[in-house]
C-alpha cells in the first residue's frame, strides 16, 4: 500500500522539490507500491530504492529517472519512455514492459526474470549480469546492447534484432531465438545448449568457444562466422546455410 504523503508529494509537487526532499531524507523508505502513476511526468525523479511493486506506470514519461535498486515487481510499464534511465540492480521480475523505450538504459544487475519486454527497444542498453530467465523478449531491439554474462535461459527471443550485441559468456540455454538477427554479435563462450536457433542470422558473428550442444541450427545462416573451439555435439543442422554451401 502506497504511502499517501509521499504519493501526494510526487503527484502534486515537482521534480526539484521531490529530489530535494529525498536528499534531505536519505534514510526514509519510499513506499509507492500499487500506486497509480499513469501518464505522469517522472523524468529525472530520484526513485532509487523505492518500493513500486505492482505500481501502474503505463504511459508514464520516465526519461533519466533513477530507479537504481528499486522494487518494481509486477509493475505495469507498458509503452513507457525510459530512455537513459538508471535501473541498475532493480527488481523488475514479472514486470510488464511491452513496447517500452529502454534505449541506453542501465539495467546491469537487474532482475527481469519472467518480465514481458515484447517489442521493447533496448538498443544500447547495459544488461550486463542481468537476470532475464524466462523473459519475453520477442521482437525486441537489442542492437549494440551489452549482455555480458547475462542469464537468458529459457527466454523468448523470437524475431529479436540483436545486431552487434555483446553476449560474451551469456547463458542462452533452452532459449528460443527463432528468426532472430545476431549479425556481428559477440557470442563467444556463450551457453547455447538446447537453444532453438532455427533460421537465425549469424552472419559475421563470433561463436568462438560457444557451447551449442543439442541446439537446433536448422536453416540458420552461418556466413563468415567464427566458430573456433565451439561445441557442436548433437546439434540439429537441417539445411544450415554457410558460405561453404
Amino acid at each position: 500500500m502506497a504511502n499517501q504523503e509521499q504519493l501526494d508529494l510526487i503527484v502534486n509537487g515537482d521534480r526539484d522539490s521531490w529530489n530535494a526532499w529525498r536528499e534531505a531524507n536519505p534514510n526514509v523508505a519510499i513506499d509507492l507500491s500499487g500506486a497509480n502513476l499513469t501518464n505522469t511526468d517522472l523524468s529525472d525523479f530520484n526513485l532509487s530504492g523505492a518500493n513500486l511493486n505492482g505500481a501502474a506506470l503505463y504511459g508514464t514519461y520516465l526519461v533519466i529517472v533513477n530507479f537504481a535498486n528499486a522494487k518494481l515487481v509486477k509493475a505495469e510499464l507498458d509503452g513507457c519512455n525510459l530512455r537513459n534511465a538508471d535501473m541498475s540492480n532493480a527488481d523488475l521480475s514479472q514486470a510488464q514492459l511491452p513496447d517500452a523505450d529502454l534505449s541506453d538504459v542501465a539495467l546491469n544487475g537487474a532482475n527481469l526474470s519472467g518480465a514481458n519486454l515484447s517489442g521493447a527497444n533496448l538498443s544500447g542498453a547495459n544488461l550486463n549480469h542481468s537476470n532475464l530467465t524466462g523473459a519475453n523478449l520477442s521482437k525486441v531491439q537489442l542492437r549494440k546492447s551489452n549482455l555480458l554474462e547475462a542469464n537468458l535461459s529459457g527466454a523468448n527471443l523470437n524475431d529479436a534484432y540483436c545486431k552487434e550485441a555483446r553476449l560474451f559468456r551469456s547463458n542462452l540455454s533452452g532459449a528460443s531465438l527463432i528468426r532472430a538477427t545476431l549479425e556481428l554479435a559477440d557470442l563467444s563462450s556463450a551457453n547455447l545448449r538446447g537453444a532453438d536457433l532455427t533460421s537465425v542470422d549469424f552472419t559475421l558473428a563470433d561463436l568462438t568457444s560457444a557451447d551449442l550442444t543439442g541446439a537446433n541450427l536448422s536453416f540458420a545462416g552461418l556466413y563468415s562466422v567464427s566458430m573456433v573451439g565451439a561445441i557442436l555435439d548433437d546439434t540439429i543442422q537441417v539445411e544450415m546455410r554457410t558460405n561453404m554451401d
